[in-house]
């Protein structure tokens, strides 16, 4: 089952909840998916319900690459201390991305005095290990929350604090940090609790309190060179510079830029949705809104104009690692350049050097 919104997780989780109480728990759990928060929620909710992780005795976790298949396997086969089942939790065994075929049979025939809770990171769904569980099992894949979804979260924990948040607000907030529910809430008690007193979380507040990363600026920078804007451009350059960022951090995020607007705009060429784009391009999970982005930002640029810029960005550092250039005037000559105005229609830029 996928998990698109936060409705879809308490609505399932009742039923689970419910299942356990009625003490017909499934044997085996797997969760998986972007959303690390709701994930790691869940997990917990879930560990509370169905066992006490003090329990040592009946209370097992495993963690990481290098766990031992059989020792689990001997661990789920022996009977309970003084309980109804024992539970199994592991964590990123990496198992669903090699399949691991021992555990995959065992989990077709299980001890039924066993549960069974996994948590991944990656997955490949053609694995007879997650075709074992989705068929004997459960599987939750916790895909990253829309806006609109994410959106509404952060007002109910505006609400849960008191307090309401501009629509304005939640929207600088989510250009800010992503759709990462985990960084969202810690950026959200910061503005409870500075904007306690009043009723209402402002885009100004936002403004003052969420901090712009280095990226950040860079992307709004680029945003700037692609519209053209040569003045605004330049103005984001030299604050970066008075913030003491190095010439050389800022290229570096320049090139990155401009080749994912080139991965972007190729991917988009070849018929690849915002999801595709996201998972070719491998973005984390709390930057997936960036695979409507770079194509936004390339729109106006052919495949060659991207690769060129590239090429023109890493030839830029290779002069200045050999002093050809300072890098200060090396970045600013980039930016000079593909800021201008060049004609019309398609982007015609000046001979290569």
């Amino acid at each position: 089952m996928e998990i698109k919104s936060i409705n879809d997780v308490r609505q399932y989780l009742e039923k689970m909840l419910q299942e356990i109480k009625d003490g017909k728990p499934k044997q085996a759990y797997l969760l998986y998916g972007e959303e690390e928060y709701l994930k790691r929620q869940y997990k917990d909710k879930f560990l509370q319900a169905l066992t006490d992780p003090e329990d040592t005795m009946n209370f097992h976790r495993f963690e990481g690459n290098k766990i031992d298949v059989q020792e689990v396997i001997s661990l789920a086969d022996t009977l309970p201390f003084f309980a109804d089942y024992r539970t199994i939790l592991i964590i990123d065994s990496g198992w669903f991305k090699s399949s691991c075929e021992e555990m995959a049979e065992y989990l077709k025939h299980p001890s039924e005095t066993v549960h069974f809770l996994f948590v991944e990171k990656e997955m490949d769904k053609r694995g007879k290990l997650y075709k074992t569980i989705n068929k004997n099992g459960v599987d939750i894949d916790f895909k990253e929350m829309d806006k609109p979804s994410v959106h509404r979260w952060m007002a109910g924990v505006a609400a849960g604090g008191g307090m309401k948040i501009s629509a304005g607000a939640m929207e600088l907030l989510t250009q800010r940090i992503g759709l990462d529910l985990g960084t969202i809430r810690n950026e959200m008690v910061k503005l409870l609790s500075y904007t306690h007193g009043r009723n209402e979380i402002l885009e100004a507040d936002v403004e003052v309190l969420v901090a712009r990363s280095l990226e950040d600026r860079v992307f709004e920078m680029v945003e700037a060179i692609v519209g053209k804007q040569q003045k605004k451009a330049l103005q984001l350059y030299y604050d970066l510079l008075s913030l003491q960022k190095r010439p050389n951090d800022v290229l570096y995020l320049l090139t990155r830029q401009f080749n994912n607007m080139m991965q972007a705009k190729e991917l988009k060429n070849k018929g690849y949705d915002k999801s595709g784009i996201a998972r070719k391009m491998n973005l984390p999970a709390n930057q997936t809104f960036l695979a409507d982005k770079y194509p936004r930002q390339a729109a106006g640029y052919s495949v060659e104009d991207l690769k060129m810029i590239v090429t023109d960005c890493v030839e830029t550092e290779a002069a200045i690692k050999s002093g050809r250039i300072a890098d200060k005037l090396g970045v600013e000559l980039l930016i000079v350049k593909y800021s201008a105005e060049y004609g019309q229609g398609n982007c015609r830029f000046p001979a290569h050097a």
